[in-house]
């Protein structure tokens, strides 16, 4: 189940959770059929870091457990 936004903030509040490797990030903007895709290369001069795991279930726990305390405030 993708959770884009929320593994955003546990990778900020948690950085441990993850690991990242150097790779040449382009966007392809001539490509007939690929236009706008991004193009990620690890044998390139590097530009990024990029993710390349992440601890799923803790961070599973982590999203569950915000939600659990926002909605024990009474915040919803």
């Amino acid at each position: 189940m993708p959770l884009h936004d929320p593994v955003t903030v546990a990778y900020l509040v948690a950085p441990e959770l993850f690991e990242f490797q150097p790779a040449h990030i382009e966007v392809e903007l001539c490509g007939r059929f690929s236009r706008g895709a991004t193009v990620c290369d690890f044998r390139e001069q590097p530009n990024a870091l990029v993710a390349t795991r992440a601890d799923g279930e803790a961070i599973i726990d982590m999203v569950i457990s915000a939600f659990s305390k926002l909605n024990e405030s009474g915040n919803t």
